[in-house]
């Protein structure tokens, strides 16, 4: 797989670029909306937690901010990652290419999201008075973990999203249904 990805290093590249610029393509901000949507949603959730509901744990709005920053990124590598094949089936119809390389560029521009939204998240910490350790260095092995969790439910989700007939319900409402027959609501 690594050769693969090798001798398709030019591609992969530029799927990752492309995907990177049509996220904010139709924006007036461009790329400097991913840096402040985190911090007006970081300042909306300060200001509803703090002001409103009086919480005073400290650094509660960081804790937050980081299972936020967590599950936005999770949301938005699955969904992208179940439409990359379907979104790219006019590429890989026409030439011989791994199917899964377009996956694995979905997860990358996702990923770099990410990146950025971590960096004004550190930057947020800085400001709350949060001690930088060598411990933040292990923050790499859990995110580690959340990408190659990702690429494996995208690889999943998108070989479903293919089968799915036109007209049935999206695999969100699918697993959702599948959710309620696992977990049943209680029937009292």
């Amino acid at each position: 797989m690594f050769q693969t990805l090798k001798s398709y290093q030019f591609l992969f590249e530029e799927l990752v670029k492309r995907d990177f610029k049509k996220k904010y393509k139709r924006t007036v901000l461009g790329m400097a909306w991913s840096v402040l949507s985190p911090l007006l949603h970081l300042l909306v959730m300060r200001l509803v937690f703090t002001r409103f509901f009086g919480r005073t744990t400290p650094h509660y709005t960081t804790f937050l901010f980081c299972g936020n920053l967590v599950f936005s990124f999770f949301s938005e590598s699955t969904n992208q990652g179940m439409t990359a094949l379907t979104g790219n089936a006019d590429i890989f119809t026409k030439v011989n290419v791994p199917k899964y390389l377009f996956l694995f560029s979905k997860n990358v521009q996702c990923l770099i999201n990410f990146g950025l939204t971590l960096c004004v998240f550190l930057v947020f910490c800085a400001l709350d008075h949060i001690t930088f350790t060598w411990r933040f260095v292990l923050l790499l092995y859990p995110i580690a973990c959340l990408v190659l969790l990702n690429l494996g439910l995208g690889l999943i989700l998108s070989a479903l999203f293919v089968l799915q007939p036109p007209g049935a319900a999206p695999v969100s409402d699918q697993s959702r249904l599948c959710h309620h027959q696992i977990f049943p609501r209680d029937r009292y």
